[in-house]
């Protein structure tokens, strides 16, 4: 539970507080590889787990961080795949 406060903590000093200045591709899931009733931000939150980033979910948005910045997708079903774009801030 100390880490979960810990991130927390640092979230809600460290949180980006403008617009999203640009987005840059990610990655892209195959639509047949989300299992039925997986929402996007389920499908995000796999992905950060397997690569061991640490999140946090917030008003329906995920922020994981990425080098030690706060960090959130947008995301578009594009070609058969959900295409993730990661949101860059000016920090």
């Amino acid at each position: 539970m100390a880490r979960f406060d810990d991130l927390c903590a640092d979230f809600q000093k460290r949180k980006p507080r403008g617009p999203i200045t640009a987005e840059v591709p990610w990655f892209n899931v195959p639509l047949e590889l989300q299992k039925g009733s997986e929402s996007v931000n389920d499908v995000l939150r796999k992905y950060l787990k397997d690569f061991n980033l640490e999140y946090l979910n917030e008003m329906g948005t995920v922020w994981f961080l990425y080098h030690d910045l706060w960090k959130c997708c947008t995301h578009e079903i594009k070609d058969g795949k959900i295409r993730f774009y990661m949101a860059c801030f000016d920090y």
